[in-house]
């Protein structure tokens, strides 16, 4: 990030969970204000991305502190940007901060929980939660539909914006390997699913799924880590398809750049989720990409046919069937990783940051 500037307005960055993905968001958003980051986990379990930071506007604490000297660090900025935290710690840190008549951004996205609904208590704390607030910056919008519904926020205090991952990157290295090595057809068709081996990402029915494919040529990547990756490879094993079905474990980004290029078609059958990274790294390096109806990055990225499929992963028809059409399209020669990528090419990091920009203006 660039260095502090006496006329920028200083802002607070308050998150649990520290993205490396966001780095290129903060750095734009820093050119604007004088931004502090905090955050207050490491890293995610199953998601062990290592990073290293040394710019001071970056901070980790291993806790915010005890009150009195959090309260004092309040009282240099003029606004605090909440980045996630489970909802009762949230709820906490929400009050304490208007208490102190600071302003607030919640910058945040909500899981969809059509399949997992959500406890009485649970949505009584985000009750509470969504009257806090000055302005929401949403995800997506799913969420600001939601929200506006659900918790009854006015439309003028929520901007919305799309939770992409470091898209620019990865479309840039497919540009590059196409430069090296064109977009051939190729014999095997090669599909991959990046994420968490947990029950609620759905894997286990992509795995049910590509076992009844009538196309016999191809290749299924799980990239990823997880607590259900020992029964994911016995269902591999009991359906007899190990030699179609490959489990990664945790890869690198070099790595997961390197799975997404040699890849043709993506496959997200996520039962809940409030806007996967994975979705918008995969349509940057071109894939096809068939995205859960679950995941509420499918009402933002996804153009029906042109760049993937909406599908729901409970139905198992309307899954082979959109399988089925995938293949299809890669047969005929139809899909073309350029178009593709370039089919959100507006929804930039500077394009999400511009957003965060703007709702940061809306209490300045």
């Amino acid at each position: 990030m660039k260095e502090k500037s006496e006329n920028k307005e200083k802002l607070l960055l308050l998150s649990n969970v520290f993205n490396p993905y966001r780095i290129p968001v903060f750095t734009e958003i820093a050119k604007k204000y004088d931004l502090k980051v905090v955050w207050v986990q490491k890293q995610v379990k199953f998601n062990p991305w290592e990073f290293t930071l040394s710019d001071p506007n970056f901070e980790y604490r291993s806790r915010l502190g005890n009150i009195f000297s959090f309260i004092k660090d309040l009282k240099q900025y003029k606004v605090i940007v909440f980045g996630g935290y489970a909802p009762l710690k949230l709820l906490m840190l929400l009050f304490l901060v208007k208490l102190m008549r600071k302003k607030t951004v919640m910058w945040y996205g909500l899981k969809n929980n059509e399949v997992y609904p959500d406890g009485l208590l649970r949505i009584l704390k985000k009750k509470l939660v969504h009257m806090i607030p000055d302005v929401f910056v949403t995800y997506g919008s799913y969420i600001t539909e939601y929200i506006k519904k659900r918790f009854n926020v006015r439309g003028e205090d929520i901007v919305t914006a799309v939770n992409v991952g470091q898209v620019e990157y990865f479309r840039s290295q497919m540009l590059k390997s196409i430069k090296e090595s064109g977009q051939e057809q190729k014999k095997q068709i090669n599909l991959i699913t990046v994420s968490r081996l947990i029950k609620k990402k759905g894997v286990l029915l992509l795995i049910e799924a590509v076992s009844e494919l009538e196309e016999k040529d191809f290749k299924l990547l799980i990239v990823g880590t997880g607590p259900q990756m020992a029964t994911l490879k016995k269902k591999i094993v009991a359906l007899g398809i190990q030699n179609k079905v490959e489990i990664t474990g945790f890869v690198s980004r070099s790595e997961l750049t390197r799975y997404y290029q040699d890849s043709d078609i993506f496959i997200l059958p996520t039962l809940t989720d409030p806007f996967s990274i994975s979705s918008s790294e995969a349509i940057s390096s071109g894939l096809f990409s068939l995205i859960s109806k679950f995941d509420n990055a499918s009402y933002d990225l996804v153009k029906s046919g042109i760049n993937g499929f909406v599908f729901d992963p409970l139905d198992k028809k309307n899954f082979k069937m959109v399988l089925t059409e995938a293949l299809n399209l890669y047969r005929s020669g139809k899909i073309n990783k350029e178009d593709i990528s370039s089919s959100i090419k507006d929804f930039s990091e500077q394009f999400y940051a511009s957003k965060v920009i703007e709702a940061i203006n809306k209490v300045i």
